[in-house]
């Protein structure tokens, strides 16, 4: 888990909080780990005799800090000498700040705060401001003005807010030599009525999605924080101050460089769409379900731990195939003609005297005839940017026949009809061919202006670095 520091304390189940464990809490490479001291071996719930698993675990640290533990189990188990315990407890989610009570994990939270450093150079429009004196050139005076927050509907009672500020105060005193600053864009999710960890991670893994396919790398927050709508604290003035729980998750996705990307890598950067940016993003929450599964194709073959160039393809095949099937359907007949008509017959010429289970196998087998194959569907989403292609990929037709080739080589292989393992390089190709294509069209699904998007995609200094042709354009 990114960043998380290693805590020491007490824990304990939320319903038998007097059996409380030493522990200590670790990262461990991309998970977070609890390791227990037990002595009191016939004490449930932490017994030798089970394996557990905890929705809900709590703790405090030597230094007082509240902790929430959530989806938890038991990992291994060892023992010492003495009898002694050392339980491992594998944590899904760490929450640090508060203790959230096992009957609202289900609706416990009210909003959701980001720190995202990483959008800055999406949005690209600096508080920073030199002005000089009339006629003086040789001096000048350095302003800061943060640019003002904005808030809009991102999905049915769900608002999305976007503010700007300095990770500190710009001001180092009289005699500061050197004054250095980053500017911060926070985002903050609130819903109308609380709502659970998994609702709020969902809706972060959309926006992390949509800016990382604008920029073309992942971008995600530096820092996640939720409000609990729990054990809120009034003070004496009337002033409600409810819990803040910084979240640790572990993320098998992950940036493929380190380095902030370009200006002119940027595939839709801010001012391309701000004019309808609200109309953007709120259509982006619409659509994001309809292609769930595309979207994890296509982000865990990029940015997963899996980087066999082979299975990135197979994926990336698959992401452009099963999104055309949700988005646009097609079939070669229409649905009725082929179910009154085609499939009646078809099922009719399979031999009677075959095996049930073969007949059975062929007769799932025809009720998928109708389906679109692959080439098509790849060649009707390519038409459809078919200005961009052009420029790239002049041949795009036939790259499509050779991916739809290199697939069925590893899904669908048979001896002979020359069939030959795909060139490394080749496959390299066809990535970043069904990339830019996945690309382009999760991007009109968000209802990106088609011609912008065509004239961005055309001066996209990363695609132009892809695809060799464009270097003579």
């Amino acid at each position: 888990m990114h960043n998380l520091p290693e805590f020491e304390g007490f824990w304990w189940v939320p319903d038998d909080p007097d059996t409380q464990l030493a522990g200590r809490l670790i990262a461990d490479e991309d998970a977070a780990k609890l390791i227990l001291t037990i002595n009191n071996t016939g004490h449930l719930p932490f017994s030798k005799s089970e394996s557990r698993e905890y929705e809900v675990l709590h703790g405090r640290t030597t230094d007082g800090k509240l902790i929430t533990l959530l989806k938890c189990f038991d990992l291994n188990t060892s023992w010492s000498s003495s009898g002694i315990e050392k339980r491992v407890i594998l944590v899904n989610y760490v929450l640090v700040g508060g203790l959230v009570p096992q009957e609202k994990v289900e609706n416990a939270f009210s909003e959701l705060c980001l720190k995202w450093p990483g959008l800055q150079r999406w949005f690209f429009e600096s508080g920073v401001s030199v002005e000089h004196e009339e006629g003086d050139f040789r001096s000048f005076t350095i302003k800061y003005k943060a640019k003002k927050p904005f808030r809009f509907e991102y999905s049915k009672g769900l608002s999305i807010e976007f503010g700007f500020s300095t990770d500190k105060v710009p001001f180092g005193g009289p005699l500061t030599e050197q004054i250095e600053f980053k500017e911060i864009v926070w985002v903050t999710l609130k819903k109308d009525a609380p709502e659970s960890l998994g609702y709020y991670l969902e809706k972060l893994n959309e926006l992390i999605q949509f800016f990382s396919i604008c920029v073309l790398e992942y971008n995600q927050p530096q820092e996640v924080t939720l409000v609990g709508d729990y054990d809120i604290e009034t003070r004496e003035d009337g002033t409600k101050i409810p819990p803040h729980l910084h979240v640790y998750f572990s993320s098998v996705q992950k940036p493929q460089s380190d380095r902030l990307p370009h200006p002119l890598d940027i595939l839709i950067p801010y001012a391309a769409i701000k004019d309808n940016f609200h109309d953007i993003l709120k259509t982006w929450a619409a659509v994001a379900a309809e292609i769930s599964p595309s979207r994890s194709l296509y982000f865990s073959s990029l940015y997963g731990t899996n980087k066999y160039i082979e299975s990135t393809f197979l994926s990336l095949a698959q992401a452009a195939e099963v999104f055309h099937r949700r988005r646009y359907g097609g079939t070669y007949i229409p649905i009725d003609d082929f179910q009154e008509k085609a499939l009646p017959a078809l099922d009719s010429a399979i031999p009677p005297e075959l095996n049930k289970d073969v007949k059975q196998a062929y007769k799932q087998r025809l009720e998928f005839f109708n389906e679109l194959s692959l080439s098509k569907r790849l060649k009707m989403m390519s038409s459809s940017h078919e200005d961009v292609f052009r420029l790239y990929v002049p041949d795009w037709k036939s790259k499509v026949r050779s991916i739809v080739k290199a697939r069925n080589y590893y899904t669908h292989y048979s001896e002979g009809d020359g069939n030959v393992a795909p060139d490394i390089n080749k496959l390299v190709e066809y990535r970043e061919f069904l990339k830019m294509l996945l690309e382009l069209e999760m991007l009109a699904a968000a209802g990106v202006d088609m011609i912008l998007l065509h004239n961005q995609a055309k001066e996209c200094q990363r695609y132009r670095w892809n695809f060799p042709v464009s270097r003579s354009k």
